[in-house]
C-alpha cells in the first residue's frame, strides 16, 4: 500500500445524499464524454454547444437549483414559467410552485433515469453528540467498485486505465497488482480528510472521497465521494466499522465480481434489489487501490499510524512514501 499524506483539503461534502443529488445531476454528460463535469465547482456539468437548444434551458436551470443559487419554489416557478411561454423540454418539470415537498420534488424528477448506483445503506457504531453514548446509526456510502463501475460502463476504460499521473512508487504498486491478477487495472486511490463545514468552523465533516492517481490535466482533479459524517459522532469503534464497507468494496473491485451479500454477511434486502441482481456476476473492470491520502490527523486516527512507525516504514520497508 502506498501512503500520501496530503494537508490538502478534498471538496466540502456537507451532506452526502445532496453531493449524490448534484452528482446524478452530471450523469446525463457522461454519455457524450468520459466523466462528465464532476471536475470544477465552476464548470457546467454539461456542454452548452452539444445540447439541443430545447434541452439547454432545462440544463441551465437545473444547474441554478443543483448549486443553490435559488430556492426550489423559484426554481419550480421559473420552469413554470418557461413551459407556459412554449419551451418544450420544460414542459415535464411543470409542477404547483408552493408546498412542502417541493425540493423533493424537484430532486426525484432531475433524478429520474439516472444511471449512478443508490446509495449502501452501512450500519456504523457512532457516537451519540448528546448523551456521549456508543450507538448504531445507518450511514449512506457510494461504493467505489460501484462508482467505478459506471464510469467504465459508460466511458472508456482505457481512459480509466490511464497512469501519465501517477507516482512511480504508486505505478510500481499497481504493476505488481497486475502481475498478480493477469490483467490491465484501474489505479484508484482513497483519500480521507476533515474540512469545516459551518461559518465559523468550528464543526467538520470527516470526508472519504476516491480519486484516479493515474488521471492528468483534465481529470486530475477528479473526485468520488463514498462517505461523510460530522466530527461529533466519531466514536471509538467508527473507524473501524467505515473501513469495514470501504474495503468490501475495494476487494470485489479486485476480483472485478459483484458482491454476493452485503458486507457484514446478510442477503441484499429489497431496498438493494438492484445489487441482488447483479450478484456473482462480473463487474466488467478490475481496480487496485494505490494510493491512501490524508493528513497526520487521519493516518493517526484511521489507520493507527505514529510518526515513528512512519518513518520506520519508508526507511525499510518503503511502505510509506511521503510528500512533503
Amino acid at each position: 500500500m502506498h501512503y500520501r499524506p496530503n494537508s490538502m483539503s478534498c471538496a466540502v461534502y456537507v451532506c452526502l445524499t445532496g453531493l449524490v443529488a448534484i452528482l446524478c445531476l452530471c450523469m446525463h454528460s457522461l454519455y457524450h464524454a468520459v466523466f462528465g463535469s464532476m471536475l470544477s465547482k465552476n464548470k457546467r456539468p454539461y456542454d452548452v454547444d452539444d445540447l439541443p437548444r430545447r434541452k439547454r434551458c432545462l440544463h441551465n436551470v437545473r444547474d441554478i437549483w443543483a448549486n443553490s443559487m435559488l430556492p426550489s419554489s423559484r426554481v419550480q416557478e421559473l420552469l413554470n414559467d418557461a413551459a407556459d411561454a412554449g419551451a418544450s423540454g420544460c414542459r415535464s418539470m411543470k409542477r404547483p410552485a408552493t408546498g412542502n415537498n417541493i425540493a423533493r420534488n424537484l430532486r426525484r424528477a432531475y433524478l429520474k433515469r439516472n444511471q449512478w448506483p443508490s446509495l449502501y445503506l452501512g450500519s456504523v457504531r457512532v457516537k451519540d453528540p448528546k448523551s456521549g453514548e456508543e450507538c448504531v446509526e445507518q450511514l449512506a456510502f457510494m461504493l467505489p467498485h460501484e462508482s467505478i463501475e459506471v464510469l467504465a460502463r459508460l466511458g472508456d476504460p482505457t481512459v480509466l486505465q490511464a497512469r501519465l499521473g501517477m507516482d512511480p512508487k504508486s505505478q510500481q504498486h499497481l504493476e505488481s497488482c497486475e502481475a498478480k491478477a493477469g490483467c490491465q487495472l484501474v489505479g484508484v486511490g482513497l483519500w480521507g480528510d476533515g474540512v469545516p463545514c459551518n461559518w465559523d468552523r468550528t464543526e467538520s465533516a470527516e470526508c472519504f472521497s476516491v480519486n484516479l492517481p493515474g488521471q492528468a490535466k483534465d481529470y486530475k482533479g477528479l473526485r468520488l465521494p463514498v462517505t461523510t459524517l460530522s466530527r461529533k459522532m466519531i466514536g471509538p469503534h467508527t473507524w473501524h466499522d467505515i473501513m469495514e464497507v470501504i474495503a468490501w468494496s475495494f476487494r470485489h473491485l479486485a476480483a472485478g465480481v459483484w458482491p454476493l451479500k452485503r458486507h457484514d454477511g446478510p442477503d441484499f434486502s429489497k431496498a438493494d434489489a438492484r445489487r441482488a441482481t447483479s450478484a456473482g456476476q462480473p463487474l466488467g473492470i478490475r481496480g487496485a487501490l494505490v494510493e491512501v491520502r490524508g493528513d497526520w490527523k487521519m493516518f493517526a486516527e484511521v489507520y493507527r499510524l505514529q510518526v515513528s512507525q512512519v518513518e520506520q516504514c519508508c526507511r525499510f520497508v518503503l511502505a510509506v512514501h511521503l510528500h512533503t
